[in-house]
């Protein structure tokens, strides 16, 4: 018993070892995408009028009632994101958010990063080995985690942010 009570503490500790972990006032006003804070993002609640006015014109909304929730998607060539009502509210949830071109930058503690953007500008963050990716997660609850994948040249190759609503 001792031996597996150890053997977990120890994956849980590696696997916290291998976060970065955010304050919720890092998490909702420092991350930033194309200078619109993760904050004023969400409490857009979906409005496409609203993510127009931060993001730009060309997005497009597309619902979707066939899933278990109300959910739509907003997006164009080079950001989608998803958001959910689980209530039937009328207040759609940010599900996830996925940078698809290095057009569009996003900003953590004040690094400005991008699609190809060298691993090296996140020196200072610890980096999963196994995932080959920096995460970055909500220290509160672990609900809300932003990844940073890396790809073999050494250059971010995807930027994905996650909240578990």
């Amino acid at each position: 018993m001792r031996v597996l009570y150890l053997l977990v503490l120890f994956v849980f500790e590696d696997a916290q070892a291998q976060q970065n972990l955010l304050s919720d006032q890092e998490l909702f006003d420092q991350i930033k995408v194309e200078g619109t804070s993760l904050g004023d993002i969400m409490t857009t609640y979906g409005d496409l009028d609203q993510l127009i006015s931060f993001l730009g014109d060309s997005l497009i909304e597309k619902q979707d009632n066939s899933a278990p929730h109300p959910s739509k998607f907003i997006f164009n060539s080079e950001i989608s994101m998803g958001f959910e009502d689980e209530e039937s509210s009328g207040e759609y949830d940010l599900s996830w958010i996925s940078i698809r071109s290095n057009l569009i930058s996003l900003s953590i503690k004040g690094v400005v990063l991008k699609l190809g953007s060298p691993k090296s500008d996140l020196k200072n963050y610890k980096y999963n080995i196994d995932a080959s990716s920096f995460v970055f997660t909500d220290a509160d609850t672990g609900s809300v985690s932003l990844f940073f994948h890396i790809g073999k040249d050494e250059r971010i190759k995807e930027i994905k942010f996650v909240s578990e609503n």
